[in-house]
């Protein structure tokens, strides 16, 4: 009985534990947008302190846990990497300022995108964890494959649209356009395809980007609410249902707030929410998407 207790005791505080590390990283997420968005001087410095501050989160009571054998083999190679991913992201950071071709805020969008997906691969790794802690698995229901399938796809749009977000941020897109539906007076800008070779108007020319961000938005949007509307009378399980309501409304507020934010002229305390609402809505689909898996369906 003992053993028993201690270990939901250690559940508890690991899920704890996880969750603090989780909300530094979206405190650095938003500290390094808006240091970008500012113009601040105190972005490397900000940078590194934050960098320091999740680092020491941490490790010291990961080795508490491991020590005391709290942590599964699965839960420490899950740790494990999003601890030496994010030291790749130091050292990489490091290194490129080092040899003088950034500083935090004069990202290049190419830079800002690998900087994000590895900031979102960190992020999940942890909050997968938490997702086994607390839900664990649940009752299989018919349509689970289709479900399954629809929102990987949804997903894999998802991670595009943002990463396209990551794009319209370095080439600073979001300052020209600020209407909506359209761009100014036009659908779509006449300068939108003219880089040659025609393929670069796709990840450099910011007329292109934007007009793919705004309306990949729209239907990644449109794609949740047929898919919410789908699968809402399915018998999939209280926590399930729990996760569908989450990222049915997750998307409707960050469309919302990306439209205002492109037509308030990317107001930074609306960019900002902006940001926030991106890590949110991908925490909500993929914590939905793993409890699709075959793995987490409870065996009867």
């Amino acid at each position: 009985m003992k053993n028993l207790e201690d270990n939901r005791s250690y559940r508890r505080k690991i899920v704890v534990w996880l969750s603090i590390i989780c909300s530094l990283i979206a405190v650095t997420m938003l500290l390094e947008t808006a240091v970008r968005l500012t113009h601040s001087g105190l972005s490397d410095i900000a940078w590194r302190i934050s960098k320091g501050t999740l680092g020491l989160t941490f490790m010291i009571p990961f080795s508490f846990f491991f020590l005391r054998g709290a942590l599964s083999a699965p839960q420490t190679i899950r740790l494990l990497i999003g601890f030496f991913l994010g030291i790749a992201q130091v050292a990489l950071g490091w290194f490129i300022e080092a040899i003088g071709l950034w500083n935090r805020s004069t990202l290049t969008h190419y830079e800002l995108a690998v900087d994000l997906v590895l900031t979102l691969f960190i992020f999940s790794q942890f909050l997968k964890i938490i997702q086994d802690l607390t839900v664990g698995p649940q009752v299989d229901f018919p349509e689970r494959t289709k479900a399954r399938i629809g929102m990987g796809i949804l997903h894999s749009f998802l991670g595009i649209q943002i990463i396209y977000g990551a794009f319209v941020a370095g080439l600073r897109a979001g300052y020209a356009f600020n209407s909506f539906p359209k761009m100014n007076d036009t659908w779509i800008p006449s300068h939108a395809t003219n880089q040659i070779p025609l393929w670069r108007n796709f990840v450099e020319n910011p007329a292109m980007v934007q007009f793919i961000h705004r309306w990949m938005g729209i239907l990644l949007g449109i794609g949740v609410i047929i898919f919410y509307g789908t699968f809402i009378g399915a018998k999939m399980g209280r926590s399930r249902k729990m996760f569908l309501h989450m990222t049915f409304v997750m998307i409707l507020v960050q469309t919302s707030i990306g439209i205002i934010t492109l037509t308030s002229k990317m107001n930074p305390a609306f960019a900002l929410a902006h940001q926030l609402g991106a890590l949110l809505l991908f925490g909500s689909v993929q914590t939905f998407s793993l409890s699709l898996r075959k793995s987490n369906v409870l065996k009867v």
